[in-house]
């Protein structure tokens, strides 16, 4: 195994290395193939995997997600271990501002828990109102009944993102949306991607499975009046990782 002459490069997470102009040439030792996998050892592997656990499960949230104490463990550590190479690298931090989403959602029927899930960047909300069918897949804003105000909009996933969805229910007026799988799976979670959008702001926005979903629009569809308790707790904040 060969690596060029030149200073080698590394990006790993927020680590990253880089060329500035001011470097020179250097003529490091070459990496030997039959040495290097000596040391690609299965027991090393799930060490130093479990290592990047124990900075998980230092933290409350027992993750690493971006910009938290667990990630920044773990770029630090990585940064160390090349720092320990005596200079083959060249490293730098190079930081970055990304917005953060994480929370939870609840949605109940007649008492009934729906199991829902958060769709991150969607925004908090409360309500308490009739639930209304969206045709089709709510990719187009005709697929969206007049009038939504003080409604909640129930969708069926498929043929366009989350996001749009949401964006356009809220266009429509309602309050919050409801977005239930088109597959028998547990219940449906995702994103909505980082706002804004061109078609306008999120509103409150939970995923259910098919089945819960198929049920309840069974039910407006029978003619029934389906009020549901929707509750999105949200936090967004912009991190710097």
């Amino acid at each position: 195994m060969y690596l060029p002459l030149l200073t080698s490069t590394l990006a790993l997470s927020s680590l990253t290395s880089a060329w500035p102009a001011s470097l020179t040439p250097r003529a490091l030792p070459l990496v030997q193939s039959n040495e290097l996998r000596r040391v690609l050892l299965r027991s090393n592997l799930l060490a130093k995997s479990q290592i990047l656990e124990g900075f998980a499960y230092a933290t409350p949230e027992r993750n690493r997600v971006f910009g938290g104490p667990g990630h920044n463990a773990t770029v630090n550590y990585l940064y160390d271990q090349v720092a320990a190479l005596g200079g083959y690298y060249n490293i730098e931090f190079q930081p970055f501002v990304e917005t953060y989403s994480a929370g939870n959602a609840s949605v109940n029927v007649a008492g009934a828990d729906q199991d829902a899930q958060l769709f991150t960047y969607s925004p908090s909300g409360k309500f308490t109102e009739p639930l209304v069918a969206v045709a089709n897949f709510g990719c187009n804003a005709t697929d969206y009944p007049a009038p939504l105000t003080g409604r909640i909009a129930l969708i069926s996933r498929g043929s366009c993102p989350f996001g749009l969805k949401s964006a356009l229910a809220g266009a429509a007026g309602a309050d919050a949306a409801i977005i239930y799988d088109n597959v028998d799976q547990e219940s449906l979670a995702g994103t909505l991607g980082a706002p804004p959008r061109p078609e306008g702001p999120y509103v409150p926005t939970a995923g259910i499975t098919l089945a819960r979903g198929t049920a309840l629009l069974n039910s407006i569809n029978g003619g029934a009046s389906v009020v549901a308790d929707l509750e999105v707790f949200s936090i967004m904040e912009n991190r710097t990782t």
